[in-house]
């Protein structure tokens, strides 16, 4: 029987893998994804070094807003199940 990856016009190899091929957006969406890099990187370091430091207790507020932002998905997910 053929196999159903291949009705789809993916290219298997003979272990079943999907075999890289070369495509012309792929190449396009790594030379933006690198023009943004590059052109990022100047504010990045200038935000690094001239940036607000942290303070006594900016650390412990930023983990309770992340821990309430967890057990709100959990929430969501407990609720959906």
């Amino acid at each position: 029987p053929r196999a159903p990856a291949q009705s789809r016009g993916f290219r298997l190899d003979r272990n079943g893998i999907d075999a890289v091929s070369f495509d012309w957006m792929k190449l396009l969406q790594a030379g933006v994804l690198i023009l943004f890099i590059v052109a990022i990187y100047p504010a990045f370091r200038w935000w690094s070094q001239n940036g607000p430091k942290a303070g006594e207790g900016d650390w412990g507020a930023a983990l309770l807003a992340l821990l309430g932002v967890a057990a709100f998905v959990m929430l969501l997910v407990w609720m959906v199940r």
